[in-house]
């Protein structure tokens, strides 16, 4: 589980490509938080993902699985799939944070 944050920072930076250089000063603490290991050293992070491939390609599809799950709701604009979603989430929030 702790693998799949730094792979999907790092596809986002990809992805975001040179909008990310253009924009990047005016972007909020949200993005530099999501973004901050995709900067981490590529020798390092690409044994680790290789050593944990098994478990990693596991968590790559669930999270795959979820955002398609988003895309669809957004793409039929079904807005009750999409809060349930969200509700979900924050609902997983508030049971870790109890845990704390």
């Amino acid at each position: 589980m702790s693998h799949l944050p730094h792979l999907l920072s790092t596809a986002y930076l990809l992805g975001a490509g040179d909008r990310f250089c253009r924009y990047a000063a005016y972007a909020g603490p949200s993005f530099r938080d999501f973004t901050r290991v995709g900067g981490s050293p590529h020798g390092i992070w690409s044994d680790i993902f290789f050593t944990n491939r098994k478990y990693l390609l596991e968590e790559i599809d669930t999270f795959m699985d979820y955002i398609r799950e988003f895309r669809e709701a957004l793409v039929d604009e079904r807005k009750n799939t999409m809060a349930d979603l969200l509700k979900q989430v924050q609902k997983m929030k508030d049971l870790m944070r109890k845990k704390d």
